[in-house]
């Protein structure tokens, strides 16, 4: 893989090349102090857990508290840990073969990718929101199906979305890129009117 563009201005993402043509790459957002958070707030989860099945005794009964407490417990960590995988190890692919776009995340030795058709794709614009680039626009996890992507388009009866976590700036340049390689890049209608 070889880095075809990157801009001289700092941007939140590099075009690279291989075999299967150009390929755009977002490394998740990284934040220091959330991702200090999360590890601290991981680590106490863990502890607290531990103190609390440690006093659970093979004599005493289990009811019904205990076990929504234990399924609350779990589903917390293993969000608090995917969160921060997600943001020390993920990134997004975007990539456009034979007509058809392809988004991928990974993270940690972990993928998950979206295939969509191009004749079907409508709408492709760039969502302006001020808190793009920030904590809340990038932290999800990576096999969560985002709705906070700076590049949104419709497919199917459903919006989609690319970009985790870019400014306006940044979707702007990958949707003009979307838009030269994606079949029939003129703008389509949503609905067909009789």
């Amino acid at each position: 893989m070889t880095v075809v563009d990157q801009p001289a201005e700092e941007r939140a993402f590099t075009i690279v090349g291989g075999e299967g043509g150009e390929s755009i790459v977002i490394p998740a957002v990284r934040i220091r102090v959330l991702t200090t958070f999360t590890a601290v707030w991981l680590t106490i989860m863990l502890a607290a857990g531990h103190a609390e099945f440690s006093v659970v005794n093979a004599a005493d009964p289990i009811t019904s508290h205990m076990i929504l407490g234990m399924v609350i417990w779990s589903v917390l960590l293993l969000y608090g840990v995917s969160v921060l995988i997600w943001m020390l190890s993920g990134c997004e692919t975007i990539r456009v073969t034979a007509g058809n776009l392809y988004m991928t995340r990974r993270a940690f030795g972990l993928t998950r990718r979206w295939i969509y058709h191009g004749e079907t794709i409508r709408d492709l614009r760039v969502e302006s929101r001020p808190w793009l680039g920030t904590p809340r626009g990038g932290i999800f996890p990576f096999f969560r199906y985002s709705r906070f992507g700076a590049v949104r388009f419709s497919y199917r009866g459903g919006t989609r979305d690319l970009a985790l976590g870019l400014a306006e700036t940044d979707a702007r340049a990958i949707h003009d890129w979307l838009k030269e390689r994606l079949p029939g890049n003129e703008e389509k209608p949503m609905w067909k009117r009789p």
